[in-house]
């Protein structure tokens, strides 16, 4: 053999491939699945092969490296560079991101369940009722440092301090169950939305001990590590289940939120990490914790965020908050009375008598209008 290379001999190359083990129609069926699109998104290959199998178009799966190796030949594939930001070690940062749901619209709400019922339809409706345009929500907090992450469905007309705090409270402060996450971080980062402009937020995190850090256009460190993760979760479970289970699917919000939840503890959690190689997003939290235990609190996000301040009601009924006039009842002129922000971000006033009332913002009549006494200021 020595002698050989010694010699400088190359050996021929091969003027023709050897036959393929796995025939190109399997491929053929695996890539029709990825190229019928929804919004714009297809399938991994992993979830293509099971379809396959489960629709009868292959008979046996091939392996996942093998499909996308013949699927890149093909040009099937266009390559990106991404570039990243890391973490030192577990819950020293966690992203929250709100998205909408690509795949899921809104049927109704359901009496009998007391629970709003949804659908699987490729499209993401709104609901229209008297309270405004109802919209499937999703929220997703994740770990940067392992990339474990929890996603919950709401619903609800825009990202308000009650689905925001509900989403960070399940998050760091739920009873223990099988997915790891559940420990305050240290830092917390938003995007520019509403939440992070919330006072109740503020309040929240403040007393709680954790610094918001508040995403700008161009950070280094902006939102991508959360946002990329929409496109992994639309694919892997609300795409899956469409093409498995068809149009019109249906199923209640606990049940969707149980599924979610399940898919992440079985699923995205034992997915290999992308830099701790030889361990899982799950392991790669776990054993962080036996350096950086985990942080509870007592309490509730919630009950943190609404912190009472007392005003006292002026002779035209205006009661001043943030700088913004409110209208108190007229039966409290010249009382000092309590008042809050309840869980849907209402203004809620409580009297020295115990009574509660709903505080509006105050409605300045237009030119030219005029409306008799009590009520013309």
């Amino acid at each position: 053999h020595t002698l050989y290379r010694s010699l400088n001999a190359v050996r021929p190359k091969r003027k023709r491939q050897g036959k393929k083990k796995i025939d190109q129609s399997v491929i053929d069926a695996i890539a029709r699945l990825k190229a019928e699109k929804a919004k714009n998104r297809e399938l991994t290959t992993e979830d293509a092969i099971d379809i396959a199998l489960q629709k009868g178009l292959i008979t046996a799966a091939p392996s996942v490296a093998t499909v996308n190796s013949r699927l890149r030949e093909a040009g099937f594939y266009d390559e990106k560079v991404v570039q990243r930001m890391e973490a030192e070690y577990v819950n020293q940062v966690h992203y929250a991101d709100f998205s909408r749901s690509e795949y899921v619209g809104i049927v109704g709400y359901d009496e009998a369940a007391k629970d709003w019922l949804m659908v699987f339809d490729g499209k993401s409706l709104r609901y229209k009722n008297k309270e405004g345009n109802q919209r499937v929500w999703l929220g997703s907090v994740v770990d940067k440092f392992s990339r474990c992450r929890i996603i919950r469905y709401y619903i609800s007309d825009g990202e308000t301090a009650d689905i925001g705090l509900d989403l960070l409270e399940y998050s760091w402060n739920r009873e223990y169950d099988e997915h790891p996450l559940n420990s305050l971080p240290e830092n917390l980062k938003l995007d520019n939305g509403s939440l992070q402009k919330l006072k109740e937020t503020e309040l929240a995190l403040k007393s709680v001990n954790v610094r918001l850090d508040p995403t700008t256009p161009g950070n280094k460190d902006a939102m991508g590590p959360v946002e990329r993760q929409w496109r992994t979760y639309w694919q892997r479970l609300e795409l899956y289940l469409l093409k498995l289970k068809g149009n019109n699917y249906q199923l209640h919000l606990r049940e969707l939120n149980q599924l979610a939840h399940r898919y992440m503890i079985e699923k995205e959690n034992r997915m290999s990490h992308p830099l701790h190689r030889g361990f899982t997003r799950e392991q790669v939290y776990n054993r962080s914790l036996i350096a950086h235990p985990p942080i509870r609190y007592e309490g509730n996000l919630k009950n943190y965020a609404t912190k009472a301040i007392e005003r006292k009601v002026h002779q035209d009924r205006i009661v001043w908050v943030d700088n913004i006039a409110h209208k108190a009842p007229a039966e409290y002129i010249g009382e000092k009375i309590l008042i809050y922000k309840n869980r849907s971000g209402q203004m809620v006033g409580q009297a020295k008598d115990g009574k509660y009332f709903i505080i509006k913002e105050f409605e300045y009549n237009k030119f030219g209008e005029f409306r008799s006494a009590p009520d013309t200021y």
